[in-house]
């Protein structure tokens, strides 16, 4: 079933992300860490046939609490997709959105391990917890630069101290400067009988996946969606 909303926000986060706030249809439910498949309800867009066509998933980083959808979107102005379409929207327009999908979902204390938009997802795990729960996870989140960070201040609200933030491509006081691979993953984590949740680049995703089993974590306690 889809489902047409309007959006009520606008936000830009960084040169290149923006956060929209959307309505939420009567009666829709999804478990934090899900996603949807959307895309824009413009008469305008129906000669941009492939841009029209084809839906997007994009996770929810609303809590499955709030009374709105939420979703923060990396705009690729370069390609002729759905993104650059979504840079072009106002408040008052319209978009389609599908029913939830996707095995994402928390399932006990952990650590959370994301790059880039992939934070999405443990952005609405994390707002639907309250703040007890909250102090028995841990982030480690990876961008190549600091201006690409999303929502850096909330997030070490979230976290407080249960926080690493580090960048690729740009050494900075109080932030690593390391790829999150195996050797990095041995450094930070004492624990590997834990949860872990990962979401990020496929590449990245699996790669990490297989390390966390090869230092002691497993399988059914690595949670992703591939």
């Amino acid at each position: 079933m889809e489902h047409f909303v309007k959006i009520l926000k606008i936000e830009s986060l960084t040169p290149n992300i923006k956060r929209f706030v959307i309505e939420k249809p009567k009666n829709y439910k999804f478990v934090s860490g899900q996603h949807a498949l959307i895309s824009i309800n413009k008469i305008k867009l129906k000669d941009n046939i492939e841009v029209i066509n084809k839906k997007r998933p994009f996770s929810f980083s609303s809590s499955e609490k709030d009374d709105f959808l939420e979703f923060i979107i990396k705009i690729y102005p370069e390609r002729n997709g759905i993104t650059k379409e979504f840079d072009k929207l106002k408040p008052k327009d319209e978009l389609i959105i599908g029913e939830p999908k996707g095995k994402m979902s928390y399932q006990g204390n952990g650590t959370f391990i994301a790059a880039g938009t992939g934070i999405n997802p443990f952005i609405s795990i994390i707002k639907s917890l309250d703040e007890n729960e909250r102090e028995n996870n841990f982030l480690i989140y990876s961008n190549k630069t600091k201006d690409q960070i999303i929502l850096e201040k909330e997030l070490k609200e979230m976290f407080k101290d249960n926080l690493i933030l580090t960048l690729t491509q740009e050494k900075i006081k109080g932030y690593e400067n390391k790829r999150v691979d195996k050797d990095f993953l041995k450094k930070n984590i004492k624990n590997f009988a834990q949860k872990f949740y990962i979401c990020g680049p496929f590449k990245m995703v699996r790669e990490l996946k297989q390390a966390l089993i090869e230092l002691g974590a497993k399988e059914e306690n690595v949670i992703s969606e591939i």
